[in-house]
């Protein structure tokens, strides 16, 4: 009977786990499906990003900062499996919970299983765009706006922050590599011989301008990969740039990103106020958990990169009083 009886109790355990699991991302999805939505005063041009901030509190709370969350995409996500954008989802539910108005614009650019290579200076434009626009919402500080890049989203944020800092107080990148995307893409750790191969001859012939602006290479204008290569190429001197604090994550299980990565920008950004670079241990590209917890959801974001971002979020643009208080 007391092998049946521990064996009840071990059942319960993994029950209730189960239901306090359920029960914490239940009031996580209600606490940010019931931010208001408000449209961001652009040009009435078409673009495919969204140009709605979620704000978490009633019209009367004035003084918040903007978090900008900038997606990943190709060419730097290539994971089609689990879309790192869901993952993504978890984290803005997160923000706004604690209080802070979230702008998202590029969540729904890439379709499930699309790979279309935007230009970087396209997507730099739609962000600064929505910045200055968010800078006439009465209830956002416009001195306390951050970017929160991930991937391929970083090297827009970095690109946006120094092209305009009176927009962007702050710049987060997270998975985002220190080398060229050329070099990313083809890394024998991703790649066969065969395929690497390819790829090098044929961001050789991108290079040396061997293709028309209008031809479409690897799912992308020639001329938006000339783009991507020509911004890329000195991404510490792109971090050098920016005036702003900066924070850099990376995981030790990011496939795509060589631990050496990290330390390069820890290194750019030793002596640098409110800057830091992070380690997140057993955390992959899609900020899941490489080896995921004992009654953990595998398709839960990590703590182990949340944490670092919420503190350094925290540190450099806090909640007002007021919502600190609540």
């Amino acid at each position: 009977m007391e092998p049946m009886h521990r064996m009840n109790r071990g059942v319960m355990k993994r029950i209730a786990a189960v239901v306090f699991a359920f029960g914490v991302v239940t009031y996580v999805v209600a606490c940010g499906s019931s931010a208001r939505r408000v449209p961001l005063a652009v040009p009435p041009i078409d673009m495919p990003v969204s140009m709605t901030v979620k704000i978490p509190h009633s019209e009367n709370v004035f003084g918040l900062p903007l978090i900008t969350i900038l997606d990943d995409g190709p060419p730097v996500d290539v994971t089609l499996t689990h879309p790192q954008r869901y993952t993504i989802d978890q984290l803005e539910t997160m923000l706004l919970r604690e209080g802070y108005p979230v702008w998202r614009p590029f969540r729904e650019l890439w379709q499930s299983g699309e790979l279309t290579v935007h230009c970087p200076d396209r997507l730099v434009s739609w962000t600064l765009l929505g910045l200055r626009a968010a800078r006439d919402l009465p209830q956002i500080d416009e001195s306390k706006m951050i970017v929160l890049g991930f991937g391929q989203g970083g090297i827009v944020g970095l690109a946006a922050a120094r092209r305009s800092t009176d927009l962007t107080y702050a710049v987060g990148i997270i998975g985002t590599p220190a080398r060229s995307i050329d070099i990313v893409l083809t890394s024998p750790a991703l790649r066969d011989s065969v395929t690497r191969r390819r790829l090098l001859d044929t961001f050789g012939r991108i290079w040396a301008n061997e293709y028309p602006d209008t031809t479409i290479v690897m799912h992308g204008e020639a001329r938006c990969w000339r783009s991507w290569l020509q911004i890329t190429k000195d991404m510490l001197g792109l971090v050098d740039a920016v005036e702003q604090p900066v924070l850099a994550v990376q995981g030790t299980a990011d496939t795509l990103l060589p631990m050496l990565d990290i330390e390069r920008f820890r290194y750019q950004l030793r002596r640098r106020p409110m800057s830091r670079a992070e380690v997140a241990l057993g955390v992959k590209h899609d900020l899941r958990d490489e080896v995921p917890d004992l009654h953990e959801d595998p398709d839960r974001i990590s703590p182990r990169v949340v944490e670092p971002i919420m503190r350094w979020i925290r540190e450099v643009i806090p909640l007002p009083e007021q919502v600190r208080s609540r």
